[in-house]
């Protein structure tokens, strides 16, 4: 009809636009939702990755083994002794870098000798770097520690027994740069040493070897009793004829030739210094065997 107005609801066009907005900001959410999930996902991916990739780095670190020995005072035997190729990338001696920079892959049981760069100044110690970050080192030094650890220091001497009536053992303290021979080292419990002046006549010219002089040594080591206070442990020996052996422990003993064995007493890995002197002289076989029980090598 002319002149009649038309009402619309005014809630309805509000929940109109409620709706539209609602599902806006839900999509949105949603949409932020996803792309963090996938940042996540890719991140977390990323992360995975990264931990597999250092945890396979550190096992093959960790398989890395050298044995690095100086040849000299300027040249370095390095041995891979394991089944992967090693890279060494420097090589370090006495505060100076001797070889590098640069890659040297050591094949799998394998070694490879390096000499230091011209005008370097090394100390016959070696440090070697690896590509994945080892560091092994050796050297003459080194090599020397080792050698002398867990053994006997010997020190070899000769004299003339014609000035000494009662054939007394003779002390490092008692010897001279005329009667000492030089030094060696031993690595046993277990000694077996066997000379015969008549046939070794390098040493018989050398030093003179007769009936009325001697050759001898005076040993030293350092024990660990193994047995508890309640039992000893034992320096057992036999010599020949015309040898004689005198032992000392702990500073405590005789110099007079020994008739027996001769026991260490103490507590359950207590430490003893143990000093063996002998000698040899007349004809005949020179020998003298040595057992220790219930001890052992304190370094």
């Amino acid at each position: 009809m002319p002149g009649k107005r038309v009402c619309r609801a005014k809630g309805a066009s509000r929940k109109g636009v409620s709706t539209v907005v609602g599902m806006t900001i839900f999509l949105l959410m949603f949409a932020i939702a996803v792309a963090y999930v996938f940042m996540w996902s890719q991140n977390s991916g990323i992360y995975i990755d990264t931990v597999k990739k250092q945890v396979d780095f550190e096992r093959s670190r960790l398989t890395e083994n050298l044995i690095v020995t100086a040849e000299n005072m300027t040249t370095v035997l390095v041995e891979n002794p394991t089944a992967g190729v090693i890279v060494v990338t420097q090589v370090w001696s006495h505060n100076n870098m001797t070889w590098g920079p640069g890659e040297l892959g050591i094949p799998p049981f394998s070694n490879v000798e390096i000499v230091g760069d011209t005008g370097w100044v090394g100390d016959g110690n070696f440090t070697v770097v690896t590509y994945r970050g080892n560091i092994f080192s050796g050297g003459i030094m080194v090599q020397i520690e080792e050698s002398t650890s867990r053994s006997w220091e010997v020190t070899w001497y000769w004299n003339d027994t014609m000035n000494q009536s009662a054939h007394a053992a003779m002390t490092w303290s008692q010897m001279n740069s005329s009667q000492q021979i030089g030094v060696t080292y031993w690595y046993d419990l277990n000694i077996n040493y066997k000379w015969d002046y008549l046939n070794n006549p390098v040493l018989a010219k050398v030093y003179n070897m007769t009936d009325v002089t001697m050759l001898g040594f005076v040993a030293k080591t350092t024990l660990i009793k193994l047995s508890d206070s309640a039992s000893e442990a034992w320096i057992n020996y036999y010599i020949s004829d015309t040898s004689r052996v005198a032992i000392i422990v702990d500073g405590s003993g005789s110099l007079l030739w020994a008739n027996g064995p001769v026991k260490i007493a103490g507590e359950q890995y207590s430490v003893h210094e143990v000093w063996v002197f002998f000698d040899g002289y007349g004809k005949g076989d020179v020998q003298l065997r040595l057992n220790i029980i219930n001890a052992t090598f304190a370094r």
